[in-house]
């Protein structure tokens, strides 16, 4: 597990988040650095809503409230730093 995934997922733990709400939040910001081909703490709030754009419209996913919140998390808790992600 690299740095940046473990301190994510301690963060998640240190919040009582349920071992399957981790693996997902986990999963989707892995599925998110593979799509953009960068890591995780090089993306900012356009690479995010880009990527949640491309969910919705090339893979016709209606629910993304999991890649919504798995990157968000991680911007917030994980790496300390705010990001923009609007309300629908």
């Amino acid at each position: 597990m690299t740095e940046l995934r473990q301190r994510m997922d301690d963060a998640m733990v240190l919040r009582g988040f349920a071992e399957r709400t981790r693996q997902t939040y986990l999963a989707c910001v892995t599925a998110l650095a593979r799509h953009t081909r960068r890591s995780p703490d090089q993306l900012d709030a356009t690479a995010i809503q880009a990527y949640l754009l491309h969910l919705i419209t090339e893979k016709k996913l209606a629910y993304v409230l999991p890649c919504l919140s798995g990157p968000s998390y991680f911007r917030l808790d994980g790496l300390g730093t705010a990001v923009y992600l609007p309300n629908r």
